[in-house]
């Protein structure tokens, strides 16, 4: 809604300055040279959640995935396999 009602104004807002999560933004070019930081995020992550392994933590993502996809109002152009990859790598990320 607001990038509907925004104006160059109130972007700053709501744009991303720094890191991209979830689909809206992926594409950002000017975001993406923060991925590298996320990865060394999600091995730390990872490292914490043991017993679990990378393995096992994807497979609930992927889990959830389609639903996940199915709460975002417009579509993306991003296929299922990288939709649900953008969605460990930014949840492992956040958490």
């Amino acid at each position: 809604m607001l990038l509907q009602v925004g104006t160059e104004t109130t972007k700053k807002y709501y744009e991303p300055q720094l890191v991209s999560i979830g689909p809206y933004h992926h594409e950002n070019t000017n975001l993406k040279s923060f991925d590298k930081f996320k990865f060394q995020f999600i091995r730390e992550y990872v490292k914490s959640c043991r017993p679990y392994s990378i393995t096992d933590l994807y497979n609930k993502v992927a889990d959830v995935a389609i639903q996940a996809r199915n709460c975002y109002a417009e579509g993306t152009d991003i296929d299922d396999t990288d939709f649900t990859q953008m969605m460990f790598l930014d949840g492992c990320f956040i958490l």
